[in-house]
């Protein structure tokens, strides 16, 4: 196995958000390798083991003698990757042999093989699933017929979308792959609505392909398979990509075909970045610091931070042409995601010129011409941003907030303190509708805190506060009120001096904190 080695020039080009064509089949090609070996691995231990598997690897090298491109393409189905990593576990041995009958009906090569159904049922991998007769299922294939149990095996197969006439990939609609959980949001078991979903994704492939080609061509390489997300319930878009599932995006049906591509142009970039991980170090080993992503609620390791400012820099660019607002909002906080990764002494060299490459990107960005209102909605949002991180994780200690009880009934000026550390929730939700001020549901509060309005989000802020207080609506009033170094300290003396003190005005706390010493 040829070593693989990414030149500068294509480094830089992944770095700068997108990727040139030879970069991206390098990384493909780490990805099969990365397949080949672990497989290698599963057999050894297999074997190591008593497991049996002889008979689906002397397939597979027949498979591989008729055709090694066929092989390598079967190798590349995304959930290959993930059911090698939980083998150790599982003990999973059945799916080697699915996979090498899958690929001995792709190469057109006859066999008898036993599988091992699952809850009655054997998935061929790319192929589809059939109700197995018996277990074990005696899979016979003649080069033309496949059976089972001597009757003709009846595949339920996965719905194709081929959009190779507009320059597209030719994708699945993944939902019978018992290995594709991988994403900690619920699946589809049988999706219902692959016409929709085809439809949408027609349109989003046009608008990726027309206004950002470079994107385009990383999808059209990468991408395998779309694997049905189970709808949030609320309305919010869900997507997901892993690691251990490369060329798989998992979508719920989106909205519209705009926020489709959005979202798998996003995906894109975090597979893009696992593949590039997978064959450089970008970060040190075994860093513990947690750091702000100003997309999450909740603190984030170096990696994380670095997917999550990769995968940003393509939504900055999307909205870069599109929108301007969310675009000045995008590429503020992508910004100062970037500089905390440059700060962060948890690069490698490697990594410190990744980063070096997306600040460059964002830097050509820097003068693109936004109006003054978006800018201003920008800044509010990233304040509205940062104060709720800090109030849905920090907490005032016991014994400051007892002298800040005092101080306050007796009138004096507040004495000095810090905040703890605990746990929170996310606040991305709030932000993307705040930068969307045209959503139906946004909060009185939020409307008039982005017209240009703080004395009136004020007192709307205010009256929720007294009615139900939130940290949403405590990070509300210290932007209206002009920002908070610890808005987490009168929210929690608020708190303390609440009972029996129904009239207490919330406004009043956080401006005897803020301007006190």
């Amino acid at each position: 196995m040829r070593p693989l080695t990414l030149t500068s020039d294509e480094f830089a080009s992944l770095a700068a958000g997108g990727g040139s064509e030879s970069a991206i089949a390098k990384l493909i090609a780490g990805q099969l390798a990365k397949r080949r070996l672990l497989i290698w691995g599963v057999v050894r231990d297999a074997r190591e083991q008593g497991l049996p598997v002889e008979e689906p690897v002397e397939l597979l090298l027949r498979v591989h003698a008729q055709s090694s491109a066929v092989l390598d393409d079967v190798l590349l189905h995304p959930q290959v990757d993930a059911w090698a990593a939980e083998f150790p576990r599982t003990r999973a041995v059945g799916y080697l042999s699915t996979l090498a009958a899958a690929a001995a009906i792709r190469a057109g090569l006859s066999f008898s093989l036993r599988l091992r159904p699952v809850a009655g049922v054997v998935t061929l991998p790319g192929l589809g699933s059939f109700a197995a007769a018996g277990d074990p299922a005696t899979l016979v294939f003649d080069g033309h017929t496949l059976t089972n149990g001597g009757a003709p095996a009846m595949l339920r197969s996965p719905r194709i979308i081929d959009l190779t006439e507009l320059g597209g990939p030719t994708v699945a609609i993944e939902d019978t792959d018992p290995h594709r959980d991988q994403y900690r949001m619920p699946v589809v078991g049988r999706f219902t609505q692959a016409d929709r979903f085809a439809a949408l994704w027609r349109e989003a492939w046009a608008l990726l392909a027309a206004e950002f080609p470079g994107h385009a061509r990383a999808t059209r390489m990468f991408l395998r398979s779309f694997v049905p997300l189970v709808p949030s319930g609320d309305g919010t878009e869900r997507s997901a990509s892993s690691g251990r599932a490369s060329g798989a995006i998992a979508l719920a049906l989106p909205r519209t075909a705009t926020s489709m591509a959005l979202l798998v142009l996003h995906e894109t970039q975090h597979l893009k970045l696992h593949a590039l991980l997978d064959l450089i170090d970008l970060t040190t080993a075994g860093g513990r610091r947690r750091y702000h992503a100003p997309w999450r609620g909740d603190p984030r390791p170096i990696r994380g931070l670095l997917q999550g400012t990769y995968a940003h820099l393509g939504v900055t660019e999307f909205w870069r042409s599109r929108r301007a607002r969310q675009f000045a909002y995008w590429r503020r906080q992508t910004g100062r995601a970037a500089a905390t990764l440059a700060d962060s002494g948890e690069l490698t060299a490697a990594g410190a010129r990744f980063v070096d490459g997306i600040r460059a990107t964002l830097a050509g960005w820097a003068h693109d011409p936004v109006g003054a209102a978006d800018l201003q909605l920008a800044e509010v949002c990233t304040t509205v941003n940062d104060l709720h991180w800090r109030l849905a994780h920090r907490s005032t200690p016991a014994d400051v907030l007892s002298r800040l009880v005092t101080a306050w009934l007796d009138g004096s000026a507040r004495p000095g303190g810090s905040g703890v550390l605990r746990a929170g929730s996310s606040a991305e939700a709030r932000i993307l509708a705040a930068v969307r001020t045209d959503r139906p549901d946004l909060p009185a509060g939020d409307r008039l805190l982005l017209a240009g309005k703080p004395g009136a989000a004020a007192d709307e802020y205010a009256h929720r506060i007294a009615k139900d207080a939130t940290d949403d609506d405590w990070a509300g009033l210290a932007a209206a009120l002009g920002g908070c170094p610890q808005p987490e300290v009168p929210r929690d003396l608020y708190r303390a001096l609440l009972p029996g003190r129904p009239d207490l005005d919330p406004r009043d706390v956080l401006r005897w904190w803020a301007g006190a010493g």
